[in-house]
């Protein structure tokens, strides 16, 4: 009725997920429909934007036909949406107030026409409680009677007046307070890698007491996983990681009990802190929670909020609108298009994952082809034949112009990975808010762009020094981190390290940083060849060497120094890694001279000191203090690698 009324853009904003969706299946029976909901992976959402924004926003061209809106909570902030008319479950006076700040926005004509709906039936409402009940009654107690309805007056001014004029308890949803903040508490947060066992959930201090969610959890959905043990997931997955573009968010509890196949995971609000209580499920997909490559745990029975668990496409669960559990159809896999966009805005490099499934999902004649080109790939012909079925595929053909085809590695079964050699992007698209596609936790960071260790270092040294000027820091923590700038890859003198860099190394050459990129499964080979061991890290071998140079610039605190160098990859915080090894050397090379040291995996005894000095350098720098001197070097470290890799050509 309302959209023959003349209203153009009509929406319908409802208080779950489950309710938006099956009201956005029933209107696009009777005319064009979008379903907006906060569940929706980011890239989807913004296909979904670039549709059909121009349609819905304040200051569009009117009488651009009709389109209804189905939506939750998520319309009430983010992007400027203007309907003509409104229809809303009823809710908490906040959340409708925000609802109707979407109606009419720029104030154009008179009266804009709105419905404000109840459910039947004497059950509170598992999103607002009794907010939504006190807030219906409010608003029927000063609501006029015309034509036999009770109406009321949204307007900004008209309701800002007669909230101030008549204030009622019980109107917005009250979460109480949340629990105090004590040192242990922040003690126990402060400690990153490991975590410690007792890790208090952040949400009940953001949310209140009532809170039933922790956070978020993270589903992403490959198609390249198909035929794969789930062994085998984390390698495939260190070859082109998942990122928070093709990520959909979705409460824990919720995730849970997809994850088992258990009843109820329709029950999705896009409120945060709120959740439906429910009984601890056992989780039965196949799944990986995405830790990195080496600490991903197979299953989801560890899952925790925040984490990122990775599933096969055939499980479904989400659409083009987003979260969508009784969906059983295959998911697209939107890996390579989110890489690409980041890519194209200046924040990573182009890829293409050549895989049947992933390339086309829905063809198999096609994807017949292409595995059968792939298998024969060495020839040059067929190399052109794979080229040729990429670039067929109209989403792809722009990262095919960018992507080194000569240099294709198998990261999987049946499947080839193309990559740009560096960031490829005109300085003017530089990304300012995307994710930049740059991590600091894994050695497989060393294989990016061949670079002598003098080199690299110096220009981390200029980065620290300029980056911690601009911070304003004081003369003595300045000369801390641009110290421990300059000694932070000491520890790359490790000849195995720089044979797993460069297979060919000889103790005659120069250190190297880094090198050229290899697949996941070519790195494995080059540690198990090269001897490094299995869980080293290089940024302690470098502390050692430091401690052992014992040359410190007047007035530096080298207690600092040593713990800046042994965190800068964010391990070591508060117990360094541990690894076997025997006596092993490590060298550095400084200012002609030598300095060595034997056994630095001892760094992962209890009684080395390291922990100590963790503690004493939290007590000294204080929980934020300390974090923000180690984010100057780790920044510092991962500028300049980035740097390294758009220079190169």
């Amino acid at each position: 009725r309302l959209a023959k009324g003349g209203a153009d853009v009509v929406g319908v904003v409802l208080n779950t997920v489950a309710a938006a969706r099956a009201v956005y299946e029933e209107l696009k029976r009777k005319g064009e429909a979008i379903l907006l909901t906060g569940r929706i992976r980011p890239f989807d959402r913004d296909v979904l934007l670039k549709k059909y924004l121009n349609r819905m926003k304040a200051e569009r061209p009117r009488e651009s036909g009709q389109l209804f809106v189905a939506a939750t909570q998520t319309v009430e902030v983010g992007a400027d949406l203007d309907f003509d008319a409104l229809v809303t479950e009823a809710a908490a006076l906040d959340a409708l107030r925000q609802r109707f700040g979407r109606l009419n926005r720029l104030g154009l004509g008179g009266r804009s026409p709105a419905v404000i709906l109840k459910k039947r039936g004497k059950e509170k409402d598992w999103v607002y409680g009794e907010a939504l009940d006190e807030t219906w009654k409010w608003l029927h107690e000063f609501a006029s009677n015309e034509g036999g309805q009770p109406w009321i007056d949204f307007g900004v001014k008209g309701m800002s007046a007669l909230a101030e004029r008549e204030p009622r308890e019980g109107l917005t949803v009250c979460k109480g307070n949340g629990p105090l903040v004590f040192p242990a508490h922040l003690d126990a947060w402060a400690q990153t890698n490991p975590a410690p066992a007792a890790d208090p959930a952040v949400a009940p201090f953001l949310h209140g007491e009532k809170a039933l969610d922790d956070a978020d959890v993270q589903i992403v959905w490959r198609a390249d996983l198909e035929e794969v043990d789930v062994k085998e997931w984390a390698i495939i997955l260190a070859a082109a990681p998942p990122i928070t573009t093709e990520a959909l968010p979705l409460p824990y509890g919720a995730a849970r009990r997809w994850l088992a196949r258990a009843a109820g995971t329709t029950a999705v609000a896009d409120v945060e802190g709120v959740a439906l209580t429910e009984e601890e499920e056992t989780p039965r997909r196949t799944a990986l929670i995405w830790r990195g490559e080496e600490n991903s745990k197979v299953g989801a029975e560890g899952l925790r909020p925040g984490d990122t668990v990775v599933v096969r496409s055939s499980e479904g669960g989400c659409d083009e609108f987003g979260w969508n559990p009784d969906c059983d159809l295959t998911v697209r896999d939107i890996g390579d298009p989110c890489a690409n966009a980041r890519a194209e805005a200046g924040g990573g490099k182009y890829r293409i994952r050549v895989h049947p499934m992933v390339v086309f999902p829905g063809e198999k004649e096609s994807r017949r082809e292409l595995r059968d080109a792939i298998q024969s790939f060495a020839d040059y012909d067929t190399a052109h034949e794979v080229e040729a079925l990429v670039v067929s595929v109209p989403e792809l053909a722009e990262a095919a112009k960018h992507v080194k085809w000569r240099r294709a590695k198998s990261y999987t079964e049946g499947g080839l990975l193309l990559a740009s050699e560096k960031f490829e992007v005109d300085e003017k698209k530089k990304c300012s808010e995307q994710e930049v596609d740059e991590t600091d936790e894994n050695d497989t960071g060393s294989l990016t762009a061949r670079m002598p260790l003098a080199q690299h270092t110096a220009g981390v040294v200029k980065k620290a020094q300029k980056f911690a000027q601009r911070c304003g820091l004081d003369g003595r923590l300045e000369s801390a981190i641009t110290t421990a700038a300059e000694r932070h890859d000491w520890g790359k003198g490790d000849e195995r390290f720089q044979r797993l860099l460069e297979p060919l190394w000889d103790s005659r050459d120069e250190f190297l940083a880094k090198n050229d990129g290899c697949s996941p499964r070519e790195y494995l080979r080059r540690r198990r060849d090269s001897g490094y061991p299995k869980g080293a890290r290089h940024e302690f071998g470098s502390a050692m060497l430091a401690e052992a140079w014992a040359d410190w610039p007047e007035g530096c605190d080298a207690e600092l120094v040593l713990h800046l160098i042994g965190t800068h990859h964010g391990y070591g915080r508060a117990l360094p890694p541990a690894w076997t090894d025997d006596d092993f050397e490590v060298l550095a090379r400084v200012d002609g001279r030598e300095v060595s040291v034997r056994g630095a995996h001892r760094v992962g005894r209890l009684d080395s000191g390291w922990t100590d000095r963790y503690w004493a350098m939290t007590r000294k720098y204080g929980w934020w203090g300390l974090a923000y001197l180690e984010a100057i070097l780790r920044r510092a470290d991962c500028v300049r690698s980035r740097e390294e890799q758009e220079d190169r050509r």
